[in-house]
């Protein structure tokens, strides 16, 4: 009789767990395509490989986020690169090409690489097709990625302008763009590097330039205010004076 009551409970408990083992629902697996939440707010990410880096492709209309749709309005029409730490635990980098003179334009990633917690993005502005139909309008092409904000302290972006940043012989050159930034210090003897939104940033100097900037002796850390323009995809510092 024993024996028969410790089977029967035996078999009452393993029915018991079956039907709690049913109830639970499985979490389901990250999807590299498919929508990550971070600080209470879905976020659509396209998820492309560098080698052991991957880096979230962000559609900038899907944003909800106050803070991140604020940053991003303000940024996406200055040529640079952007960067912001964000509290959901990832570091956010808005890649622009400011202003083009008609759509049809589009920034690609081309490779990333780590180098001394150093992220490296090669990145380049690809134009229309030759004979292409296209809105003729202003038009600011950019892209927006993420990355784990500890995969890498500081984000460096490589932009090959191509040939949009030529400046035709006939026209004048565009006006001088003015960005504040913390000063580094000659990279070599012709740039110099200055830090913007927190990357730092390589400045290839005018020849007006390169005599005043040793009479200046701008210590490391000032922050200072820089004009430059770009021209064949580099960006030519024109002025640069210390901030009080």
């Amino acid at each position: 009789m024993r024996k028969k009551m410790i089977v029967g409970l035996a078999f009452f408990l393993a029915v018991c767990l079956l039907f709690a083992a049913c109830g639970k629902k499985e979490a389901p697996a990250g999807n590299e395509t498919g929508s990550q939440t971070g600080n209470n707010t879905e976020i659509q990410v396209e998820t492309r490989k560098f080698g052991n880096i991957t880096l979230g492709i962000i559609d900038p209309a899907k944003l909800s986020d106050s803070d991140l749709l604020s940053w991003y309005e303000a940024s996406y029409k200055e040529q640079f690169s952007h960067t912001v730490s964000h509290i959901d635990g990832y570091k956010y980098v808005l890649i622009s090409a400011g202003e083009v003179p008609t759509a049809g334009y589009s920034i690609t990633l081309l490779d990333a690489k780590i180098d001394n917690d150093i992220l490296v993005v090669y990145a380049a502005l690809v134009s229309p097709k030759a004979g292409e139909q296209v809105a003729q309008a202003l038009t600011y092409p950019h892209i927006l990625f993420r990355l784990p904000d500890k995969e890498a302290a500081t984000v460096r972006v490589d932009l090959d302008m191509g040939s949009i940043a030529v400046t035709p012989p006939d026209s004048q050159p565009a006006e001088a763009k003015p960005l504040t930034g913390v000063f580094v210090g000659l990279a070599d003897a012709n740039s110099v590097e200055i830090i913007i939104g927190g990357t730092p940033a390589t400045f290839f100097l005018s020849e007006s330039l390169k005599a005043e900037l040793e009479k200046k002796e701008i210590a490391e850390g000032t922050k200072v205010e820089i004009k430059f323009n770009t021209e064949t995809g580099m960006q030519i510092l024109q002025e640069i004076k210390p901030i009080p």
